[in-house]
């Protein structure tokens, strides 16, 4: 029987500790940018538009969101989520702040900001070295297979674990491919927040605001009575029965005259 060479062990510690390897960092940003009322729809289709039109950004388009509460319509929410080049971030940030028709001086404003970075040095130190073990692995299986002296129930077990071998294999080139694209660019989250329009104010009026409210204090005052009502009509024939009862014991004190504890003459 051919014994199939070992398979390779995981790398503890890769090809070498993060301190000693130049940081790979990958760096996300969150910021919450506030507009009017008037322009939300327009500043949210503008930077959802700009990243899927716009080549020169090399954008990558990860979310976009807006939704209207539907009632008086003053806290709508929109965000976009984007995946950019490292030189492109702060392009894409100064379109989101760039007023737009009809927009007054210092209504776009930034008012929130914050940055993140992950050391992917590490976990990309292990998976290169991982992936070159599984691929050393799979040239010796290979090789293997191919002996003219190796009997087919091992040319089975050598092919199963080349199948395992190669899944393996894949799995670990996407995971490396993936951090290679988190660290080559940087995502960033932009949320919109909106101004809800000045209102004139007017003088206030006592009896402008005692009718405004007539109708609400009308309904309160009723379910106060409604209240009043259901709750004393458990206790109707309780008082009913207890006047009743008051009104006999009267009747019959009335027809016996009252005497005194001592008094032994005898009645009438």
């Amino acid at each position: 029987m051919v014994a199939s060479p070992a398979p390779p062990p995981s790398p503890a510690g890769g090809a070498g500790s993060a301190a000693t390897q130049q940081a790979s960092l990958a760096y996300s940003h969150s910021m919450t940018v506030r507009v009017p009322l008037g322009s939300f729809d327009k500043h949210y289709a503008d930077l959802r538009d700009a990243c899927l039109h716009d080549q020169t950004l090399h954008c990558l388009l990860l979310s976009a969101l807006i939704e209207h509460d539907g009632a008086d319509d003053q806290s709508p929410i929109a965000h976009v989520e984007v995946r950019l080049p490292h030189d492109q971030v702060s392009v894409f940030i100064a379109r989101a702040l760039h007023p737009l028709a009809g927009d007054k001086p210092g209504d776009v404003q930034a008012i929130r900001q914050s940055t993140r970075a992950e050391d992917l040095s590490q976990p990309v130190a292990d998976a290169t070295t991982r992936n070159a073990e599984l691929e050393n692995y799979r040239t010796r299986l290979t090789e293997l297979s191919k002996r003219p002296d190796t009997k087919a129930a091992d040319l089975i077990q050598i092919e199963r674990e080349l199948a395992h071998t190669q899944a393996e294999i894949d799995n670990t080139a996407t995971s490396l491919r993936d951090m290679n694209t988190r660290i080559d660019t940087e995502s960033l989250f932009i949320a919109f927040q909106s101004i809800a329009p000045e209102k004139q104010t007017k003088p206030a009026s006592p009896i402008r605001d005692a009718l405004a409210q007539s109708g609400s204090l009308f309904i309160s005052s009723l379910a106060d009575v409604i209240r009043f009502v259901f709750g004393a009509l458990p206790w109707v024939p309780v008082v009913l029965g207890g006047a009743a009862i008051l009104r006999f014991a009267g009747r019959r004190w009335k027809r016996i005259p009252f005497r005194w504890p001592w008094d032994r003459t005898p009645r009438a």
